[in-house]
């Protein structure tokens, strides 16, 4: 199978977020409590009760007095601390570790277990009975402690890093009567039901909810949808989505107290169909590379062509390998560089020859984990073309999209990075060319997500008649840039019509702070008109095309999540002619409006 499922590579980005514990060189600064008596269950210290005062202590000393449990699996010589704390009139206690904030940030990994002992008041020597416990791995472990009001629970934490014991740690620990559990939530993204959604990357956002510290979500393609990971945040990335596959996922609001209770509203999704395979999926298909201009390719769909080479002693899956083909101008050395923009990992084979009779010059698979591979060629020869395949490592869920760059004495720069900055209110776009031949000039393309390109302006070329062998710089102002990440790239466009992509940029956005219509597109637009939409804060808003007197021919609501929205109205059925639309948030915020033409 082609594309594996998603919880465990779901599960990491679920937690890109995460907090991790700090590491301190130096002893924990001196309002924290420096551990000591508590290094066996009689020396326990009291961890706080409302309010939550916490009480900091660091791993300076050593002691274990109880042996490894199931849950965590140390060595009889890892550091083990003790805390009590007595249960509330509620029955309940929520017990959290948390980082302190001092020192360079580590992974450090915590567990913790909570006893009931017969006989508290002589702890050492009496019997305990283990009632919770987070462990394997904790970065921010948190405990749900449900027992009769009055119970002295005694707390246990270890460092399950053993290779870090001989460090300080800092950290904090708090038992709390925990609060009521918070209302339900509800989707937002995908729309419940909705289809052709992002494959093999996309996102789920839901509504934030008052008092909720995380949010359990569930995602399966069956239903009920199963558990798959604790969000903080309420919007997360998806990576190895399958294609033509329909999910059901809903969100569970959490906090210190427990689940939100009754929120069992399934929603679901289909992913996009598979994209058809890419038109250089064999070699006598090669897409021609001439001069240095980045161009950007995938693996997507495409089929496998030659067995994979051992490369690097590594020897992968070449079961999506795609070709281009190049022509040296001069006799030399050349170096190909490949830069993957998905998921992909890329094993880059150059070949001499023709298709059907190629014979391997040679190879790159020096990286791992979706970093840049680099192949230098040397002894070109001058007016020969070679062969350049490209293809994933690994079957499982590596496909992908990347961008193609040639540079070195036989293959000359023809055109230098496009680089970018935020200036203000606008974002300004460079590039220098070194060289140009019967050049038109630059089609400027913006994208919302680094995928879907769209044009926003063009700039001619300065060379006479297109043609020029000195450096020729250029410039370009996005003056209504998107208000998340803004994605950009250059078209360069010949006399002949033929075309070269540049590599792809991005600039970070500003906040918004109010409803705008970033984009619109296409324009003049004949059946659907794309719109981009950023808005401040999750909210409802309403979608309305009118004519230009004013009067409403269309109306459509939409939820809205914070930043850049994409959205898709159907003009198909108005007549041709000049229209606007507005975008009204529910709450009576300024209207945005855009023109645009039917045609």
């Amino acid at each position: 199978m082609r594309y594996s499922f998603l919880p465990k590579v779901f599960f990491l980005l679920l937690f890109l977020g995460g907090k991790v514990f700090a590491q301190s060189d130096e002893p924990c600064n001196a309002t924290q409590l420096t551990v000591g008596s508590n290094l066996n269950c009689s020396g326990a210290v009291s961890a706080c009760i409302n309010p939550p005062t916490f009480t900091n202590s660091t791993s300076s000393s050593s002691g274990v007095t109880l042996p490894a449990i199931t849950c965590g699996d140390f060595a009889a010589s890892t550091r083990d601390f003790w805390y009590r704390a007595t249960v509330p009139a509620s029955g309940k206690l929520s017990i959290t570790v948390s980082d302190n904030g001092s020192g360079s940030q580590v992974s450090s990994f915590w567990d913790m277990a909570v006893y009931t002992s017969s006989n508290p008041a002589a702890c050492a020597g009496s019997t305990f009975t283990q009632v919770a416990s987070e462990c394997e791995n904790a970065e921010y472990p948190e405990i749900l402690v449900i027992q009769p009001a009055g119970t002295v629970v005694y707390i246990r934490m270890w460092r399950e890093a053993l290779s870090d014991q001989g460090e300080n740690r800092c950290y904090s620990i708090c038992a709390l009567d925990p609060p009521p559990p918070p209302p339900c939530t509800s989707t937002l993204f995908p729309a419940d039901a909705a289809t052709a959604t992002a494959a093999p990357e996309g996102i789920l956002a839901w509504r934030s909810v008052a008092g909720a510290t995380g949010y359990n979500v569930y995602l399966s393609t069956s239903n009920p949808p199963e558990f798959v990971g604790t969000a903080r945040d309420t919007i997360v990335g998806i990576s190895n989505f399958p294609y033509s596959t329909t999910y059901y996922w809903r969100v569970v609001p959490v906090n210190q107290g427990g689940e939100a209770v009754g929120c069992n509203t399934v929603s679901s999704f289909t992913t996009r169909a598979i994209p058809p395979p890419p038109a250089n999926d064999d070699c006598a298909n090669a897409i021609t590379i001439a001069g240095t201009a980045p161009v950007n390719g995938t693996t997507v769909s495409a089929t496998q062509s030659l067995p994979a080479v051992v490369c690097a002693t590594y020897e992968g899956d070449a079961n999506d390998d795609v070709w281009y083909k190049i022509t040296a101008t001069q006799s030399g050395a050349g170096t190909i560089t490949v830069t993957p923009l998905l998921s992909l990992d890329p094993v880059v084979v150059a070949y001499s020859g023709t298709c059907g009779a190629l014979t391997n010059i040679g190879c790159a698979d020096a990286t791992v984990d979706g970093e840049t591979e680099i192949l230098t060629l040397n002894n070109l020869v001058a007016g020969q073309t070679y062969y350049i395949r490209i293809y994933g490592f690994d079957v499982e869920g590596t496909e992908g999209g990347f961008s193609i760059r040639l540079s070195g004495a036989a293959l000359p720069v023809t055109l230098s990075n496009l680089k970018g900055e935020r200036m203000g209110s606008l974002n300004k776009l460079s590039w220098t060319t070194n060289s140009e031949i019967n050049n038109t000039g630059f089609e400027l393309q913006r994208s919302i997500d680094g995928f879907t390109f769209t044009p926003i302006g063009f700039v001619p070329s300065k060379a006479q008649n297109g043609n020029s062998s000195a450096a020729i710089q250029y410039n370009f102002n996005d003056l209504k840039p998107l208000a998340a990440s803004n994605y950009y790239r250059l078209k360069q466009v010949d006399k002949d019509g033929k075309s070269t992509l540049s590599n792809i940029i991005s600039i970070k956005g500003a906040k918004p702070v109010t409803v705008s219509l970033a984009s619109i597109y296409p324009n003049p637009v004949k059946e659907s008109l794309n719109l981009v939409i950023s808005a401040p804060s999750n909210m409802s808003a309403d979608l309305v095309v009118t004519d230009l007197a004013g009067k409403v021919l269309m109306k459509k609501a939409a939820q809205l999540i914070s930043g850049d929205n994409n959205l898709k109205i159907s003009v198909a059925n108005l007549p041709s002619g000049n229209y606007l639309v507005k975008a009204s948030c529910a709450n009576g915020c300024e209207s945005a409006v855009r023109k645009f033409v039917k045609d």
